[in-house]
């Protein structure tokens, strides 16, 4: 993917299907990586943080998770950026990864959060 420079944060720049593809493909490709969300609030805290930056710029993909960040990108670069939000990917993520009859695996938040996640999901998207 093509990548852009928003405050010292590298920012994954294409079209929602794109990022949706990458994704997968990173999944299918078994090799470790990982993937950022990033909304403005996220780029303004890291830009003085150069630990907090080098997270976000070592991550295979950062979505622009944000109108402010999509808006930057059209001023600053005439790029016009589908905004792409971590809750809004992921139906999106699991209906490819349904009909590929890929496996996903949820990490983070809390066992409670995680068990309501994992019931949608089986609700939402298994048999």
């Amino acid at each position: 993917m093509r990548k852009r420079n928003i405050f010292n944060s590298i920012i994954s720049v294409g079209n929602y299907k794109t990022f949706v593809d990458e994704i997968i493909s990173y999944g299918r490709s078994k090799v470790p990586s990982y993937i950022c969300f990033a909304n403005v609030h996220m780029v303004v805290e890291a830009y003085p943080v150069k630990a907090f930056q080098k997270l976000i710029n070592e991550a295979d993909i950062v979505a622009p998770d944000g109108k402010p960040l999509t808006a930057f990108l059209r001023l600053s670069e005439g790029i016009k950026q589908d905004r792409v939000c971590g809750m809004d990917i992921m139906p999106d993520l699991l209906k490819q990864a349904e009909t590929a009859g890929e496996s996903v695996y949820f990490y983070g938040s809390t066992n409670g959060l995680l068990k309501k996640i994992i019931q949608k999901a089986k609700r939402n998207f298994l048999y």
